[in-house]
């Protein structure tokens, strides 16, 4: 019992790095998690890999990830030239990629369900909700996250102006990217409480305090989540 709850929990954390890439280190933790993964698949997961990038599915969507390339050259060859803009079309969608496949290898070998799974990223979100309130609420914890961004995450230089009205939680794009993410995470709550149990519901007020908090994007994308999840379920 206790081993398969320090599973949970190590998969749990896990996700939320790979999920909401937290500016831990000097660089992108999401490269770190992408160079752990891809040796752990190499060691344990070769076959299933192997199987995996033969699927069809990843191939068109790999495809996909290709033309999106090729279009965004062509416009930046006729437009701005600034070439950096091309990574994360050909560096981010590969990395979580591979990180993703190490956690569906995981889960499956653990036994774990698809509903399983779920919970788990669930609870990856919970996580970065707790912390958004605790920030909100608590100055002396915001200003500590705060000290980690001004050290590895402001790369823009407006961490100072953002801390002050936004800034509540332990991820990068907290103005944008999280807040969806958050958004979206509280659509899966709501349409769990419909078909599963009434109590996924408490996850909801916290994913959306954590919306709130930091950009209101995250709000249309649970509204528009949850009516097609509760359409699909009547």
């Amino acid at each position: 019992m206790i081993s398969r709850i320090s599973k949970s929990v190590a998969l749990t954390v896990w996700l939320f790095v790979l999920l909401y890439t937290p500016p831990l280190i000097s660089f992108n933790v999401l490269h770190l998690v992408t160079a752990v993964s891809f040796i752990v698949l190499l060691q344990k997961y070769s076959l299933q890999l192997r199987i995996a990038l033969r699927c069809r599915g990843i191939a068109v969507l790999m495809l996909g990830f290709g033309i999106a390339l090729i279009l965004l050259f062509t416009t930046l060859v006729f437009t701005t030239r600034n070439f950096t803009q091309m990574y994360s079309i050909a560096i981010i969608p590969t990395e979580v990629l591979i990180s993703s496949l190490l956690f569906v290898f995981v889960t499956k070998s653990q036994g774990l369900s698809f509903d399983h799974a779920l919970i788990l990223i669930l609870n990856a979100a919970l996580l970065q909700a707790i912390i958004s309130v605790a920030m909100f609420f608590n100055p002396v914890i915001k200003r500590l996250i705060i000290d980690n961004f001004l050290i590895y995450g402001d790369v823009t230089g407006s961490m100072s102006y953002w801390s002050v009205v936004r800034t509540n939680g332990f991820s990068t794009g907290l103005n944008f990217a999280m807040p969806v993410v958050q958004g979206f995470m509280a659509s899966i709550a709501t349409a769990y409480s419909l078909r599963k149990s009434f109590l996924y519901i408490l996850y909801v007020p916290p994913l959306l305090f954590s919306v709130l908090v930091n950009a209101r994007t995250g709000i249309v994308v649970f509204a528009v989540s949850s009516l097609v999840f509760i359409m699909m379920s009547l």
